[in-house]
């Protein structure tokens, strides 16, 4: 009985602090902030924004660089709400060929009145910078935040982002793209550049990219359609989806399936307990490789290919509907040649059952 109360309290408390969190929270106030700055002599832009979101379009005017900005306070009256905005600063600055800007949270008001803005006031994170930034092609962009959005749209720039729980969204898309994220996610769409990704729990999106990708994520899902060029991952628990692809393809992958469809071009995937799926339209280059542990693999094939395909498993079942010349076959073992036998494809698995499809 005294632990139902207990239990029914503490729904009861916790409800009050919820309450008690969205009262305090107030009403949103914002404060506009724009600068103009030339864009002359200015090779790189360094953006340190802890909170908030910035997008990035292109330039409004030749040879300048926009910055149009919003201070967002959640306070109780209008008074308040300007006191944490004047606390912000909104730093830019011009160093060689380097334009840095720079919010600067240091002065905002920490220390709470009494015990409820302890909990919900001063300590939560209330206030933050919103940016817009208009700037030229070839400009180099370095972004460094802990949990503030990124969108870019038509840009003709390089871009690194550094951020601990921040999302990117880029669209149109020109220039090389690298991302360093604890859990943020990536969504790309029409993009021509190269992709590097380093990431803790990173979902990724990709819609059409041209250019080379290396994601090296712990957990995350995966998702291409359609890619022009090699793609390299490491992923220790996610699903990678692959559509409408032409490069070499390389992935590793612990806890995860594996599926890829329409590619062109060699492949070479482990995976630890995942399922393996691979459709090629031809194959190009002499060496394949299918590789899992406790996942089935299926594999489709045109007719008209010329590879040697060795299959072995140690507990799986073996399934052909290829019209495979054989030169040995067992109840775990099968090695045939389709055509000239100019590549070579090797599929092996420890307890999963292994297929191969006409395309």
């Amino acid at each position: 009985m005294k632990a139902e109360i207990r239990a029914v309290g503490g729904v009861i408390f916790a409800a009050f602090l919820l309450l008690s969190a969205s009262t305090y929270a107030g009403r949103e106030y914002t404060f506009p902030y724009e600068k103009e700055v030339s864009a002359k002599g200015v090779e790189k832009i360094y953006i340190d924004n802890a909170a908030g979101e910035v997008r990035l379009k292109p330039a409004l005017k030749k040879d300048m660089i926009n910055i149009v900005a919003e201070k967002v306070v959640y306070e109780e009256d209008q008074q308040s709400a300007q006191k944490q905005a004047e606390k912000m600063e909104i730093e830019v600055e011009k160093s060689g060929k380097t334009l840095r800007i720079r919010t600067d949270y240091s002065r905002r008001d920490r220390r709470g009145r009494n015990f409820w803005e302890r909990v919900f006031g001063s300590w939560s994170c209330s206030q933050c910078v919103e940016y817009r930034i208009f700037l030229p092609e070839k400009i180099e962009i370095e972004i460094s935040t802990s949990s503030a959005d990124v969108f870019g749209e038509e840009l003709r720039n390089n871009l690194r982002l550094d951020g601990s729980s921040s999302d990117l969204s880029l669209e149109n898309h020109r220039g090389t793209v690298s991302v360093e994220v604890s859990s943020g996610d990536l969504e790309l769409v029409n993009v021509e550049g190269d992709l590097n990704l380093e990431g803790s729990s990173s979902d990724v999106y990709i819609d059409h990219l041209s250019g080379e990708v290396f994601v090296d994520n712990t957990s995350g899902d995966i998702k291409i359609y359609k890619l022009e060029g090699d793609l390299v991952v490491d992923n220790s628990s996610g699903d990678l989806l692959l559509k409408e692809s032409r490069g070499k393809l390389r992935v590793s992958t612990s806890s995860g399936d594996v599926s890829v469809h329409k590619h062109r071009g060699a492949v070479n995937i482990s995976s630890s307990s995942g399922d393996v799926e691979v459709e090629l339209t031809t194959v190009e280059g002499k060496e394949h490789y299918l590789e899992t542990s406790s996942g089935d693999v299926r594999l489709y094939l045109p007719e008209d290919i010329d590879s040697w395909i060795q299959v072995e498993t140690t507990s799986g079942e073996i399934h052909s509907r290829l019209p495979l010349e054989l030169s040995s076959i067992s109840e775990n073992r099968l090695r045939g040649r389709l055509g000239s036998g100019a590549a070579h494809m090797g599929i092996c698995t420890v307890s999963g059952d292994v297929g191969l499809y006409k395309r």
